[in-house]
Formats: structure tokens, sequence, C-alpha cells
């Protein structure tokens, strides 16, 4: 019998490269020499979900008292056997099967609908999806086995990012398709640490200050279930449930486990769960109060006073986030504030920037793309962390939006003008062109990061940063009319026409020049003279007149 505190489960690699399978408290293990540096688990959704995990597990067994004991586990990480004593106490609520409490599931469920083991993935097909013939891309029957690592995964990261799929059905406590961002380092142990706060940033008022364990860990106790829709909100429970909610009741059904190979990570010749049992009314994680995740961004609206976790949207997650996951914006009625955890460190390194670890610190953004309730892709990225002074950090923030704003409206008309180089007669022709602005996000990224770090460097010197600008402009306009000669000029365009090709890649530069109107206005910049057009003319890109 699995128990998630006690067992070697979690799949991870070291420095050196080797490929280690440990227990939460060996996140530390061979530290000096070895260290474990990430986790290495067979989907990209189970390591998302499972940093998750562990920062919970931390948060809640051995938060630092304290910023300076924060600080010194920095430096000085606790060894195996500390963490081991830390969890010790919370073993025999980790247990994945018995006849008592099981991890993430309903205590007292013994029924239900008799679901394959599939059902625990997020995107596997729904039963009307498979009674339809329509699950065209992620077929049915393909994960009929899973070895209890991967079950505890799959579970965990079902109930952690759960999209309510179906009546009865609830959502995770952040609503479907959260963003959640990871302060990342170079280590595990930092990875998870960075991210863990104090006891009194992480008991803010508004949560129930409870010494019941069944507060944080809900399965623990009875289902505190919503067939009459009542709901939990986060002076109802331990700030904890944040990390372990259960809004699906579950029960994983031991009587079908059989030896075989787990479809998720290939291990032979072990026990497997092919079913569980699943019924509705799990808890509606809602409440008068708002939520707030400590991974995750919010938007407030300032307006209606309603605040909400940041979602995926269709596009992923690209760089024109950044600005809201790492320093905030707003715009008219509506702010974004970055994930707590983000802010606190962000505090942190300003405050000991000599004694925090030298590295690339990092955040690591993921989560499911959700669309009618039905987890449609899992995206994730890596941006930079980049810190600047609060005497500095408005105008910086102000200078990044104009980027960001200026980028949105190169790739709109990317589109447009792309669309008039292919076709004749582009108002006839359906289809969706997204691939236009999927291509220019991606090719404009990395020129958007050195744009940050220069902008950074420049505020904080009082040095003018119209150069900058102009030169974003600049890889804004190659990577367009890269984008619009790979298409506009292919050979599959049945109607290809020359002189219209052309046309319209002028028109199409011409729209990004910094004499246009428009493009003045997006980044403040003053009327442009001829040594300033030098920095965006480049060799094979017509310099508008």
């Amino acid at each position: 019998m699995l128990n998630l505190l006690r067992d070697r489960w979690i799949p991870v690699r070291c420095l050196d490269g080797s490929r280690k399978v440990i227990t939460p408290a060996e996140i530390t293990l061979d530290y000096g020499s070895n260290p474990v540096i990430c986790l290495d688990e067979p989907r990209p959704d189970f390591n998302g979900a499972m940093i998750q995990f562990l920062i919970g597990i931390i948060q809640t067994t051995a938060p630092p008292k304290s910023e300076r004991e924060w600080l010194s586990m920095v430096k000085d990480p606790p060894t195996v056997s500390i963490l081991a004593e830390a969890l010790k106490s919370f073993i025999p609520a980790f247990d994945l099967d018995g006849r008592g409490p099981r991890f993430m599931q309903d205590l007292e469920l013994q029924d239900g609908n008799a679901t394959s083991i599939d059902k625990l993935l997020l995107e596997t097909p729904g039963e009307n999806t498979v009674k339809l013939n329509r699950d065209l891309f992620i077929k049915r029957d393909t994960v009929k086995a899973m070895c209890p690592s991967c079950a505890a995964t799959a579970l965990y990261t079902l109930q952690t990012y759960a999209p309510g799929k179906g009546s009865g059905h609830r959502k995770c406590l952040r609503g479907g398709g959260p963003i959640t961002t990871i302060v990342t380092g170079r280590t595990l142990w930092e990875q998870v640490w960075f991210n863990v706060l104090s006891e009194r940033e992480f008991l803010r008022p508004g949560y129930l200050a409870s010494s019941n364990n069944a507060d944080k860990f809900p399965w623990l106790a009875p289902t505190h279930t919503s067939e009459g829709d009542t709901p939990i909100g986060p002076n109802d429970v331990h700030a904890s449930q944040v990390y372990f909610g259960m809004p699906e009741r579950i029960r994983l059904d031991p009587d079908t486990i059989k030896t075989t190979s787990c479809d998720i990570c290939a291990a032979q010749n072990v026990s497997c769960y092919t079913s569980f049992f699943l019924k509705k009314h799990g808890v509606n994680y809602q409440g008068d109060v708002p939520w707030g995740h400590p991974l995750t961004p919010y938007r407030t609206n300032e307006k209606e006073h309603k605040t909400f976790a940041v979602h995926t949207d269709s596009d992923g997650i690209l760089y024109r986030h950044w600005l809201g996951i790492m320093q905030g914006i707003s715009s008219n009625d509506m702010h974004v504030e970055p994930a707590r955890v983000v802010q606190v460190f962000r505090d942190r390194k300003m405050l000991h920037e000599s004694d925090l670890p030298e590295g690339d610190v990092r955040i690591w953004s993921f989560g499911y793309k959700v669309d009618n309730s039905k987890a449609e892709c899992w995206y994730e990225a890596e941006m930079p962390f980049i810190l600047v002074s609060a005497a500095i950090r408005e105008l910086y923030e102000m200078q990044i939006a104009q980027l960001i704003q200026t980028a949105d409206y190169a790739q709109i008309q990317l589109k447009k003008f792309g669309k008039m180089g292919m076709y004749r007669r582009p108002e006839n022709v359906k289809g969706d062109f997204g691939f236009f602005g999927t291509l220019f996000w991606q090719e404009t990224e990395a020129a958007f990061y050195t744009a940050l770090s220069e902008l950074a460097k420049n505020l904080s010197e009082s040095a003018d940063t119209q150069a900058v600008k102009l030169s974003w402009l600049r890889s804004l306009t190659r990577a367009s009319l890269a984008i619009y000669d790979q298409y506009a000029q292919s050979d599959t365009i049945a109607e290809g026409d020359p002189k219209r090709i052309v046309v319209n890649r002028r028109k199409l530069e011409y729209a990004l020049s910094p004499r246009k109107d428009a493009v003045r206005k997006l980044l403040q910049l003053p009327e442009i003279n001829e040594d300033d057009m030098a920095v965006v003319a480049q060799p094979g890109v017509i310099s508008p007149r």
C-alpha cells in the first residue's frame, strides 16, 4: 500500500543527469554533491501538479516561522531526516489505499458510477463525446491501467484542476483553467522553498485558524457535499486546503487492481488501478470571500468589485502575459495582481539580494486551457524574473505595456495584410488565421526579454529608452515580414499574384514604420529623423518614405 509521505514514488532528475524516485523528504537528498534539480514525471501536467503538491506539503508541515528562518533555509536547506521528522505525524493521512482515509478520496464513498481509470486524466473524452464517436484527437481506451504512483498523481492533478465536467461536478477552487506561477531556482528544493510563505503571510485574515487536520486535508472527514449548492469559503477551512481541495467525489477501486504494465509511465509487472468510483456534488468552493491561491495571479474588476483567478486563454501563456504575471498591470477598470508568492519573493529579493544564491531565477507558468468545462490543451512557459527598484517600477511597467501593445498592434497588421497578400478576395475566405499570431508571438519572444533587460538598465541609469523602443519595433517588423513571406509567397497558394503580394508587403511594412502615427503613439515616440530611421532599417527591409 503506497503512502505518499513515507514511500518513494516521486520521479526526479539529479544534477549529474541520473534519475531517482524519492520521498517528499528527500528533495534535499545529497544536496551538497548531487542535488535533485527537477521533477521528472511522464507528463508535463503531472510535473505541474507535483510541484504544487510538494509546495503544499512543506507549507503545511514545515513552514518558516519568520522571514529570517526562511532565508536561513535557502542558504542551508534542512536535511532529509529533519524534513522526515516534520512529515512524520502526518503519515497516516497520506495512504492511497486501505480501509480508513485515503489521499484525495471521499471518506464514505462506497458506490457511485464505476469509471475507467483513464477518466482521471483531464483530457480524456467524456461519455457524450465517446457516445457520439467524436473522440478524434484523443482516443478512448488508450489508458487502461495506472500504477499507484501515476494514479496518485493523476488524482491530485484532477482535483487541483477540476474543470467541472458535467452537471453536478464541481470546479477546483480557482475555477476551470487557472494559471499557476512558480518561482524557480537551481534545484528542486529552491523550486519548492522559493514558493513557501512564512506562517504570518500564509495564514492571512479570512482563513480559519484551525489545528484540525481535516480542515487542511478534507479527505480525513466526511465530504462537505453540495447537493443543496452549499458553498465552502476560505473562512470555513484552514488555508492549506488551497493545495488539497476536493471538488470531485472519487474513490479508487482496489477490487479491480491487476498486475500489468502502467499505461502512463510504462512500469512493468506492477499492481495497477483500472477503475474508480465517481459521484457528483463534491465540495463547492465558492463562499462570500474570494479564494486567494498563493500560486495564481488574480484579476479584479474594480467597477463590479469582483476578483477571480487569471485563466489560460486560447493563445497559451505568452510574453504579453509577463507584465501581469511578474509586475501587475492596470487598465480601465481591470487590475491584474501577480501571484502572492511572486510578490513576496520580489520583496525578499529586494531586501536580501546578496544573501540569496546566485543563479537564474525564473517564473514557470502553466495551466490547462479549459473551454465549456473541457480541458483542451496544456500550456506552459518560463519567463525571466527581472527585478527593478521601486523608484523606476511605475515607469518600467508603463514602458513594458507600450512594448506589448505595439506587438499586439503588429500581429493584427500581420493578420490583416497577410490574408490580403494570400487571397484576391480575403473577405470571402473563411477559416482560422490565428497561426499568424501564434508564429508572431513565438518569433518575437527572445527580443522581448532582451528589451526588458535593456529597459531596466536604461531606466536605472536615467538614460533615454527611445533606442530600445526602436530596436523593439525593428524586431517586430522583421518577424512580421518573415512570416508574411513564408505564407503569402507560398507555392501552395493557388491564386498567387506577385503584384498583390508585393503591394501588401509594402503596406504591412509601412503600417509598422516609426513614421506611422499609430506606432509613434503606442511607443510614445517623437517625430523620427533619418538617423533614428537607421536603427529600424535593416538589409532586406524597405524603409518607408
